[in-house]
């Protein structure tokens, strides 16, 4: 499981708690300082993976994590308008096009 790419990125989440949402913004500040137009992580199982999208999008979550990324960042991230697309099979979440 180290070779993976979400854990050797650290985009792969155990639980959805104030660390993981820190480390989803100082990521969504660093892809886009690299000009990466599209962000993933991955939850380790159903449970927590529907905690995130609930919290991230019903509860509008995503846009305080912008926020939070706009101020490590130069660039200015999309705040008002979130696009990003979800994996119910994988546990895959991904925000695009945000700057």
């Amino acid at each position: 499981m180290n070779e993976n790419f979400f854990v050797k990125n650290e985009l792969y989440f155990e639980v959805y708690d104030e660390n993981t949402k820190n480390i989803i913004s100082q990521k969504l500040a660093e892809y886009s300082k690299l000009n990466k137009t599209k962000l993933s992580f991955k939850f380790e199982n159903e449970l927590v993976y529907n905690i995130a999208k609930k919290d991230l999008f019903e509860n509008e979550e995503i846009h305080r994590l912008l926020q939070r990324a706009n101020l490590i960042t130069d660039k200015r991230l999309q705040v008002s308008e979130v696009r990003y697309t979800i994996d119910d099979y994988q546990y895959l979440i991904s925000i695009v096009d945000y700057f």
